[in-house]
């Protein structure tokens, strides 16, 4: 997981191996995402596209018959392919408007960088034990291994990513644009159209300069070699998601986004109590939150059954099913939770839970 952040996209002009495309430029990413530990590897491509109807290889590698390898001789065309083969296996893991998906570039590079801002995620300096790269004269001489090696075989980053610089190049969701944006930005996607998709990170056959975290590479969509991979990226990309409870009942959330506000009110605030002295919060989390408040139709589908001689109907005014469910204590909306997350474990993914908002959540939420 990546939390959300700012950071400088870019290299300093005193940077040594600077290209002219690598203008520094202030990003920031409001959304989280998962990002692949490891680059893709031929085992887990062959796994998602052996029976594909697209007359493509499952085993297309250069270097084949090496499993943890990443795979490579795949073009951002087949990537598309592989990623709705992907969707479609895993559509009964995954919560609704969450897909796996190229990173974009400058969520490629914020991770790549993990919070450094050296020209490599370790420092300023390369050598042949901190990636697979050609440090030994041309491509295909020396003393270098002169092709891909096993993922994972280097130390990772700060944040726990192998193989960012190095072993094969990644490609990226976005078009290339030999300039950036001038002045900072926000979720940047790059360019509508183009003649050439972004990779990043370098790969065996060139030398360490090219391996830089500002590093930026082009090739057209639908070009295959033995330098070029990918890594996968996994993350939220609607807005709404929707709880099947019974056949009849269902329960909508709508996804918050990550952010700062000031909670509280100012001393100015007709009917402003003591306890609401105004502080900044940030939350580097987005969420889910109901759309609604809980009905009695939703609490009676997820408590009936229920063996802790609760009510599945305990409101004042029953017989209501839209209306919200009302005589129930924060003791009774624990087991709640713990119901409709065992009743729903099938179909949400792991470290992700029903739970009560906390207090800034809340706030955040209903001052939209």
């Amino acid at each position: 997981w990546v939390e959300p952040g700012t950071f400088t996209m870019g290299s300093p002009t005193t940077e040594a191996g600077r290209g002219t495309d690598e203008t520094e430029h202030n990003v920031t990413l409001t959304k989280g995402f998962y990002l692949g530990k490891y680059e893709v590897t031929q085992a887990q491509y062959e796994a998602v596209m052996t029976g594909n109807t697209d007359g493509l290889s499952a085993t297309p590698s250069s270097f084949s018959g090496y499993p943890n390898r990443p795979v490579e001789q795949v073009s951002w065309d087949d990537m598309q392919v592989f990623l709705d083969r992907l969707n479609d296996q895993q559509s009964a893991n995954m919560p609704a408007g969450w897909k796996y998906v190229l990173p974009t570039e400058s969520q490629w590079e914020y991770a790549c960088r993990a919070g450094t801002t050296t020209a490599y995620s370790w420092g300023n300096d390369i050598n042949s034990s901190l990636a697979n790269y050609n440090w030994d004269g041309f491509w295909d001489d020396g003393n270098d291994f002169k092709e891909t090696r096993d993922v994972g075989q280097y130390a990772p980053n700060p944040w726990g990513f192998y193989d960012m610089q190095g072993n094969v190049l990644e490609y990226t969701a976005d078009w290339y644009q030999e300039t950036y944006p001038i002045g900072p930005v926000i979720d940047p996607s790059g360019p509508e159209t183009g003649s050439y998709r972004s990779l990043r990170g370098g790969f065996w056959g060139v030398d360490g300069v090219n391996l830089r975290s500002a590093t930026r590479w082009g090739v057209t969509s639908d070009n295959r070699d033995e330098s070029s991979g990918f890594r996968l990226a996994y993350m939220y990309t609607g807005d709404r998601h929707t709880v099947d409870l019974n056949s009849t009942v269902d329960l909508e959330m709508i996804w918050v986004e990550p952010g700062t506000f000031t909670m509280g009110s100012p001393t100015t605030e007709l009917g402003r109590s003591t306890n609401e002295t105004e502080h900044n919060v940030t939350l580097t989390k987005g969420f889910y939150l109901g759309k609604y408040e809980v009905t009695q139709a939703q609490y009676e589908a997820v408590m009936t059954g229920n063996t802790d001689g609760l009510s599945t109907t305990p409101s004042n005014w029953p017989g209501n099913p839209n209306r919200p469910v009302e005589q129930v204590s924060h003791d009774d909306i624990q087991i709640f939770l713990s119901r409709l997350n065992a009743q729903q474990s099938g179909n949400i993914p792991a470290g992700w839970a029903y739970v009560l908002p906390t207090e800034s959540q809340w706030e955040y939420a209903c001052r939209a």
